[in-house]
């Protein structure tokens, strides 16, 4: 005989499923959907960049402190500091003018730039940075801005590390492919000699006439730098 399972009646509820299904397929539906978070995820940081890149291009009215290049000055002019359109140079130039020309102005190429960092402390009795105050640094020039506020010099400060920091990591990647190019091109001139050499010593003859051959080879060889 087979026994029959009855249907809940009304106001019954339905047994509950065993133990541990429920768990087994919520865990799935989490591993099924964790590619399709890591790609929202990657897409919202990718938007968010974007934004302050834009953010950096748009550019802000800052206070021009000091400039070492190498000697240092204090021109303390307002200037508006922004990212290049192309996203490579950092540029600030005065909102006064002379004869239609800004006072100051400047460009820092941000592969050289060395470190982003607050402004160090003046004075005795200080203790903090200056307010609002940061720096640009290269191996022998740097700019020290004043921000309006704190918060908007933190926002600058991490945003231009950011892009600082994909400058170098490019510029590294540009002289690595440089030197492997380099080599790759000695080691295809290295094979052509060795193929040259071969083919004359071929059609030479014992005795003198291979000895000097080879001596033209090995200075032909010298002067390519192989």
């Amino acid at each position: 005989l087979v026994e029959l399972t009855p249907f809940p009646l009304d106001g019954e509820s339905e047994p509950p499923p065993p133990a541990g299904i429920g768990a087994r397929f919520s865990s799935a539906l989490k591993v099924a959907a964790s590619p399709l978070t890591a790609l929202r995820e990657r897409r919202a940081e990718a938007s968010a960049r974007a934004e302050r890149i834009d953010a950096l291009k748009a550019g802000s009215v800052m206070r021009l402190v000091a400039v070492r290049e190498p000697n240092l000055r204090n021109p303390d002019l307002d200037v508006r500091v922004q990212l290049s359109a192309d996203g490579h140079m950092l540029t600030w130039q005065s909102l006064a003018q002379t004869n239609n020309q800004p006072q100051e102005a400047g460009v820092f190429a941000l592969s050289a730039v060395r470190e982003i960092r607050l402004a160090p402390n003046v004075g005795m009795f200080r203790s903090k940075p200056p307010p609002g105050q940061f720096e640009v640094a290269c191996d022998d020039s740097m700019v020290r801005f004043e921000t309006r506020t704190d918060a908007e010099r933190e926002t600058w400060m991490t945003s231009l590390e950011e892009v600082r920091s994909k400058e170098a990591d490019a510029k590294a990647d540009r002289k690595i492919g440089h030197q492997t190019r380099k080599k790759m091109e000695l080691e295809k001139r290295r094979r052509a000699a060795e193929a040259r050499k071969a083919e004359v010593l071929k059609s030479c003859g014992p005795g003198g006439m291979r000895h000097t051959a080879m001596a033209m080879l090995n200075r032909q060889a010298k002067d390519d730098g192989l």
